[in-house]
């Protein structure tokens, strides 16, 4: 997606992937981009495949996700170590 939405005409694009274990029972994924940004309602609200595709994923992981702009779009799903 941020590949998708980010950067169709951004002169410098950057992406950030990372996988952090912040506690000894969960996992967090993060992922960044520095592209314009969104309106968080709108992805919260979204039936577009992508949106509905990340909170299938969330939900099979029994995970928690959240998204923000920082700079760009800053999305987080933290995952329960099982």
């Amino acid at each position: 997606n941020a590949c998708k939405y980010a950067f169709p005409d951004h002169p410098n694009p950057g992406l950030q992937v990372s996988l952090q274990q912040p506690s000894p029972e969960a996992y967090q994924l993060t992922i960044h981009d520095n592209g314009p940004g969104f309106s968080t309602e709108k992805v919260q609200d979204s039936r577009t495949f992508g949106t509905k595709l990340i909170q299938l994923q969330v939900a099979q992981l029994s995970g928690k996700s959240d998204y923000s702009n920082q700079s760009g779009t800053l999305f987080r799903l933290s995952i329960p170590k099982k």
